[in-house]
């Protein structure tokens, strides 16, 4: 809209450059003849381009704009330390950080830390973090001359990195969250049951479970076993797993306090936990898996293969590979392990006929092969020993050989093989496992 020359008559020019800023009368109400409804409208037009060529388009040019108008920042400095250690010294010195307070400092490194800190003046260092305390990346301050805005928060007591070089940045779940929190449809409780059997009501409730939904819920203990469920309102208990439909190990389910986040996966018809306690990492290792190690303990994820009886729930992932091959446990709630303590492992024959009709896992006692020899005697004094069996000599004083004395003759493997009291190879002791 154009204004009249009567209205233009109510502006002044400030600059050339710049669009006309309307009269102090004009928009404090004092002008006279009163200020009608469109000379108002042409003001805030005015006012609306003056901003933007003292401001710029975007937020990037307030510099500039802060240069123009002589209100460059109080606390602006350059950074001493390192930028995992940033220190700053301001000419008027901050005795104590204030809730809002933001300061500009220019670091000369990059972070190579996730939990920098910063020590305005004299005040403590504090930890620096991003977005919602959020640690930050590395190279977040990126270093080299990289000016970076601090702004003090008091409940975290922390500063906030405003403008990190790798952004602020949210992950698929927080965006999943962010839209379901403005659609209102945001699914959080309080759970209810056990860690192992929750339960959980919700506002709206879940009638139906759509594949990729995903809900929250306060856990009121932690699991202790490998298969927990949860059960949505008035949806069926279904099994938590973890990764790539991977059993839970006891206390991925923190506890009392420990917000789950689960979701649904149609495919599984299983709740997967996206943040188990203990960590998502995916095991390529098949569970009955035998290994030996140089410890005299077993590591995590590992049971000494010693022929105990072990839970069927909290080892449902062995016990769904190996059953009760080894042994039955008590019929109902435990199984067997192998007992691999002083054995030698041999493959199973399947059918090949070297060690025929043997079970998968069944035990074999130990044997050797026969030690066979030979020997004889002449009425000419002349023996023929062979293999274990040696002389000893002839009683009744009679001569060797001699039809008046008896021979005696001896048999001793060690003279040609190595002996003791079991058969065994050459070997080395180490502790056998078995992954659960």
């Amino acid at each position: 809209m154009k204004a009249s020359s009567n209205e233009e008559a109510f502006f002044m020019g400030v600059e050339n450059t710049m669009a006309l800023l309307p009269s102090k009368e004009l928009l404090n109400g004092t002008k006279d003849p009163e200020t009608t409804t469109g000379e108002f409208r042409v003001a805030l037009g005015h006012v609306h381009e003056y901003l933007s060529d003292l401001l710029g388009a975007d937020s990037s040019d307030k510099w500039e704009a802060r240069a123009r108008l002589g209100a460059m920042e109080k606390y602006c400095t350059e950074a001493d330390g390192t930028a995992d250690n940033l220190t700053a010294t301001f000419t008027q010195a901050i005795q104590k950080p204030v809730h809002g307070m933001t300061v500009v400092v220019r670091a000369a490194t990059a972070n190579l830390a996730s939990a920098p800190t910063f020590r305005a003046d004299e005040t403590g260092a504090l930890v620096i973090v991003k977005g919602n305390n959020k640690p930050l990346a590395v190279g977040d301050i990126a270093g080299a001359g990289h000016w970076i805005e601090l702004k003090y928060d008091e409940p975290l007591n922390k500063w906030v990195l405003q403008n990190p070089a790798t952004g602020i940045g949210f992950d698929a779940a927080e965006k999943a969250d962010i839209v379901a929190v403005q659609q209102g449809t945001y699914l959080a409780c309080i759970g209810g049951g056990s860690g192992d059997a929750m339960t959980g009501y919700f506002s709206p409730a879940l009638e139906t479970l759509q594949n990729g939904q995903v809900v929250h819920i306060r856990a009121c203990g932690p699991n202790t076993i490998a298969t927990p469920t949860f059960k949505a309102d008035e949806t069926a208990a279904l099994p938590i797993v973890k990764g790539y439909n991977q059993p839970l190990a006891a206390g991925d389910i923190a506890g009392d306090g420990h917000w789950l986040d689960l979701l649904y996966d149609s495919y599984l018809k299983k709740w997967v936990l996206q943040n188990p306690a203990k960590g998502i990492a995916i095991d390529s290792v098949p569970a009955g898996s035998v290994h030996y190690f140089a410890t005299q303990t077993p590591p995590d994820g590992y049971l000494v293969a010693n022929g105990a009886l072990v839970s069927r729930t909290v080892y449902a992932r062995l016990f769904s590979a190996i059953g009760t091959t080894f042994g039955e446990g008590d019929g109902g709630s435990t199984f067997q392990l192998p007992d691999l303590r002083g054995e030698f492992l041999r493959g199973w024959d399947a059918a090949r006929n070297l060690d025929p009709e043997r079970g998968f896992g069944t035990v074999q006692g130990d044997a050797i092969r026969n030690i066979i020899g030979t020997f004889g005697g002449n009425d000419q004094e002349r023996r023929f020993l062979s293999g274990p069996f040696y002389y000893i000599g002839t009683d009744g004083g009679g001569k060797t050989g001699s039809s008046n004395g008896t021979d005696n003759f001896g048999f001793d493997a060690s003279r040609v093989v190595p002996t003791a009291n079991e058969n065994r190879p050459h070997n080395v002791a180490l502790l056998a496992c078995i992954k659960y």
